[in-house]
């Protein structure tokens, strides 16, 4: 029928029982077909693939022996996207005789996988997500761009990103990786880094990447994290995403590790992402009354310096007003937000919103107009794409204009902020 793109999943499978179904053996015989994407079928034993087409092959939940594999690879001249989610029958897959194949993609869950990438391929993008065994010692990935790794397990302590094996790599993506305790990155051409939660506290990172666009972390402080000079023209950008409970005070060494890793950016223009989350899920605000001024503690710990953030995005999730004094205090100790977005207050019913939101930010504005020159609320419009200072006479009259226009979506909400240049908090 000269059918091009051919995607059949198969609603009866179970991916708890594993049941697959034989995948009729006509499919592998038509010529024609450009696409395949396949899902809860079982290939087992085929005599002959006419693939001679064949660009994107797509397995999900599929059962496939090695050998077969190897045969539907081989039958494949043109193929240059490969992907194998959650599929089951292969231990060793070879990806190295395929001078075609841009694109890899394998997630699997359940056990190990060694994956061989030779250096004759000229694959671009890879992307392993699952127990997989990643070997790269003494491996040549002269077209590779980008490379991401989540859930991985490292044969050595040390993944080193270097121009003689990783020579055009813009984009590294590690995530989740158990074994991986050093990352030595000496490359020009990287131009965005993501690390997500990094399994090894110990960790360590020394980066030279003098052309970074961005950089995001997310997850436990490292050991340590550092960056050479860039020549950006344009600068770079990073976002760091971390999260605390309600047992953190100003006095935490949680606010040393944070001022560690915000030095390790502090050329970068940053966006700070703080979750903070009450495991007391039952807590009213009402029984925890923002507290007078006389009782907000400052216990003394105090910076040379403190490091310019462009964003700080506060999460707050049913947080006591004592707790929050703390982290906001504790945080303008290592930190000089230009502006706080990102201002939500999760309520049990959402007829409170309004008021424990306004709560909040009327005690965020106690604490602010203390240390800072200027202070007014924007709302972001979405038509215009632009944000908007809100009009009143006084704070109070903003917090309410700019909540009242609000309640549908509280993250277009900002505080802009210009600190006094003599302010010192101690």
């Amino acid at each position: 029928m000269g059918v091009k793109t051919f995607n059949v999943s198969l609603p009866s499978y179970n991916s708890i029982k594993s049941t697959y179904v034989d995948l009729p053996s006509v499919v592998f015989h038509a010529k024609s077909l450009e696409h395949l994407y396949l899902w809860g079928y079982k290939l087992n034993f085929i005599d002959n693939v006419h693939f001679e087409r064949l660009q994107r092959l797509s397995l999900t939940s599929v059962y496939i022996a090695e050998e077969t594999f190897e045969k539907i690879m081989s039958s494949c001249p043109l193929i240059d996207y490969l992907g194998l989610d959650r599929c089951e029958g292969l231990k060793t897959i070879k990806v190295n005789k395929y001078h075609n194949l841009k694109e890899f993609s394998l997630s699997y869950y359940k056990y190990d996988r060694s994956i061989e990438i030779d250096f004759s391929t000229y694959v671009e993008t890879i992307k392993i997500v699952g127990n997989a065994k990643w070997y790269h010692q003494h491996k040549y990935f002269p077209h590779l761009k980008s490379l991401c790794l989540e859930l991985v397990r490292f044969p050595s302590l040390s993944f080193d990103i270097l121009p003689c094996n990783f020579p055009n790599l813009q984009d590294l993506s590690i995530g989740h990786c158990y074994g991986l305790k050093q990352l030595q990155l000496l490359n020009h051409s990287i131009k965005h880094l993501t690390l997500n939660h990094i399994c090894d506290k110990s960790f360590k990172a020394a980066i030279d990447a003098p052309n970074i666009v961005k950089f995001d972390y997310c997850g436990d402080f490292p050991e340590s994290i550092s960056f050479a000079a860039t020549t950006s023209s344009d600068g770079w950008k990073s976002n760091i995403y971390v999260d605390l409970g309600d047992d953190v005070d100003a006095s935490s060494s949680w606010f040393l590790n944070l001022k560690k890793l915000l030095n390790a950016v502090s050329q970068s223009e940053i966006s700070l992402y703080l979750y903070l989350y009450n495991r007391t899920k039952n807590q009213q605000i009402e029984d925890d009354p923002p507290p007078a001024e006389d009782t907000i503690i400052y216990d003394g710990f105090l910076y040379e310096s403190t490091v310019v953030v462009e964003n700080l995005n506060l999460r707050l999730e049913r947080h006591s007003f004592s707790s929050l004094s703390a982290v906001t205090n504790g945080l303008f100790r290592i930190c000089r937000p230009r502006k706080i977005i990102g201002l939500n207050w999760f309520a049990n019913a959402q007829s409170k919103w309004n008021r424990e939101c306004n709560q909040v930010i009327e005690f965020l504005f106690e604490i602010l107009l203390k240390y800072v020159e200027e202070l007014s609320l924007e709302l972001f419009d979405e038509k215009e794409k632009e944000w908007h200072s809100v009009h009143g006479t006084n704070l109070a009259d903003q917090s309410a204009a700019a909540l009242s226009n609000n309640q549908d979506n509280q993250q277009n909400l900002r505080v802009r902020l210009k600190w006094r240049s003599d302010t010192i908090i101690n």
